[in-house]
C-alpha cells in the first residue's frame, strides 16, 4: 500500500513524500518512493532487482560479443593440413585480404614463426612487396607537410628620448598694497575703519633650461616564426582483394620428428595474425643434442636456405640498400659455416663448400657487387648439391663459364 506524508518546518509545509508499506516475515516495513504522484504505479523491490539484473546481463553480453568481433580481423589466413607424415615438407597457403579503403605500405614486415613445444624452431620474415610480387601494383603517395618553430631574432635599433636640463631658479619678491578693514564702536554706532597695508609676496622664478633629444643604439629581441615545408613519398598497396602465397616461399622445412607443431603468421604493424596447429605422426628420428631446425633439413634444402639469403641480398641491392644486403650476406656465410659442420668425413665436398664460402666472403667484404659475379656465385652455390639444383629452373651453364670463381 502506498501513502503520503508531509513535513512542517519553520512554518512551511514540505511534501508530499510518498512511501510504500510491505510485509516481510510478518513484520510491516516501509520504503521511501519519492515526491511523485501517488497514483503512479509502485514497482515492488523484487521486480526492480530482476530489472537491474537483466540490464547488467545484457550489457555483459554486448561487451563479450564486441570483444570477439574486434579480435577477429580476418585480414590474414593461414591454411595447413591437420596432420603430416614424417619427412614431409610443410605445405599450405598464406592469404592476405586488402579491403576497400585499406592502404598498406609496401615495406610492411610479415613474420612466420614455426615452433614445437613452445620452442621456436624457425622464424623468417618477408616484406609485403616480396609476398605480393607481381600480383598487384603499388601506388605512389606524396605527403606535403609544414613544420614551424619560433626563434628569437636580435637586432640593433636607435632609440631616442627627450632629456630636459633644468634652468636657474631665483626668488622674486614684490610689495603690493592690501586694504585691511575692521569695525569700531563709536557714540554714533559701529563704523568700518579701513587702512592700507603693504604685503610682500615672493615666488620662485626659473630662467633658462633646455630640452634635448638623446638617442642611443639598443639590442631589440623579437620572436619570429620560421616554417619549412617537406615532401615525403612512399608506396602503398590499395587494390582490394585476397592475395595468396605458398608457405614454402617463406619456409622450406622437412618434418623429421613426430609431435604437435604450431605455425603462426603475423603482420606486427597491422596488428593481425593467424595460427595453425598440426601434428606429425610416425616414429621420430633421434635428435642430436643442440640440433637446430636448420640442421634437420636435408643437405639440398640447406643449400636452398643459403640461396634464399643471397636472393634477399640481391633484392636489397636493387633498392640501393647496401647495409641490409650486407646483413643478408653475413647470414648466408653463417648458414654455410653450419653446412660445413655436417661434412665431417667428406673432404672433397667440404673443400668445395669452403671454396664457395671464400668466394662469397670476398663479395661480403667488398664495396662493389657486380651483377655478373653475383649470378655466377648463386649458380655455383646451387651446383653444390643435386637436390638444390633440381629445385630451381635455372638455365644450366657449363662450369667453365661461371666467371671469376675464387680458387
Amino acid at each position: 500500500m502506498a501513502y503520503k506524508r508531509y513535513a512542517k518546518k519553520n512554518g512551511k509545509v514540505y511534501g508530499p513524500y510518498y512511501y510504500e508499506s510491505y510485509r516481510e516475515n510478518g513484520v510491516v516495513k516501509k520504503i521511501y518512493i519519492g515526491q511523485k504522484d501517488s497514483a503512479a504505479a509502485v514497482v515492488p523491490r523484487r521486480n526492480l532487482f530482476l530489472l537491474w539484473a537483466f540490464i547488467f546481463a545484457l550489457a555483459a553480453l554486448i561487451l563479450i560479443f564486441g570483444l570477439i568481433s574486434l579480435s577477429s580481423t580476418g585480414k590474414v589466413t593461414l591454411q595447413t593440413q591437420p596432420s603430416y607424415g614424417l619427412n614431409e615438407f610443410i605445405g599450405g597457403q598464406i592469404s592476405l585480404s586488402i579491403e576497400q579503403g585499406d592502404s598498406v605500405q609496401k615495406d610492411t614486415q610479415m613474420v612466420l614463426i614455426f615452433s614445437k613445444d613452445n620452442h621456436v624452431l624457425v622464424e623468417t620474415t618477408m616484406t609485403l612487396e616480396e609476398f605480393l610480387g607481381s600480383q598487384i601494383n603499388y601506388v605512389e603517395i606524396t605527403n606535403d607537410s609544414i613544420s614551424c618553430i619560433n626563434t628569437t631574432v636580435s637586432s640593433n635599433q636607435e632609440v631616442c628620448s627627450e632629456v630636459t636640463t633644468p634652468g636657474e631658479t631665483t626668488e622674486v619678491c614684490n610689495s603690493s598694497p592690501q586694504e585691511v578693514c575692521h569695525d569700531e564702536q563709536t557714540e554714533n554706532g559701529t563704523i568700518q575703519v579701513c587702512t592700507t597695508e603693504y604685503v610682500q609676496v615672493c615666488e620662485n622664478v626659473t630662467s633658462g633650461g633646455t630640452t634635448d633629444l638623446v638617442c642611443s643604439n639598443q639590442t631589440i629581441e623579437t620572436e619570429q616564426e620560421n616554417c619549412t615545408s617537406s615532401t615525403a613519398t612512399d608506396f602503398y598497396y590499395q587494390t582490394p582483394g585476397t592475395y595468396s602465397n605458398e608457405i614454402s616461399d617463406f619456409l622450406n622445412y622437412q618434418l623429421s620428428n613426430a609431435g604437435n607443431y604450431v605455425l603462426k603468421f603475423k603482420i606486427p604493424s597491422l596488428g593481425v595474425s593467424d595460427t595453425s596447429k598440426f601434428s606429425v605422426s610416425g616414429p621420430s628420428e633421434p635428435e642430436a643434442p643442440g640440433k637446430s631446425g636448420f640442421l634437420r633439413l636435408s643437405p639440398g634444402r640447406r643449400i636452398l636456405s643459403v640461396a634464399a639469403e643471397m636472393q634477399r641480398a640481391k633484392h636489397w641491392l636493387g633498392r640501393g640498400d647496401g647495409e641490409e644486403a650486407r646483413r643478408c650476406y653475413a647470414r648466408a656465410l653463417e648458414l654455410m659455416d653450419r653446412c660445413c659442420e655436417t661434412l665431417a668425413g667428406k673432404p672433397n665436398m667440404l673443400r668445395e663448400y669452403r671454396r664457395w664460402r671464400e668466394w662469397a666472403g670476398g663479395l661480403y667484404l667488398g664495396d662493389y657487387h657486380p651483377r655478373g659475379e653475383r649470378e655466377a656465385l648463386e649458380r655455383a652455390l646451387l651446383w653444390l648439391h643435386p637436390e638444390s639444383w633440381r629445385a630451381l629452373t635455372i638455365p644450366r651453364i657449363p662450369p667453365g663459364k661461371t666467371g671469376g670463381r675464387a680458387s
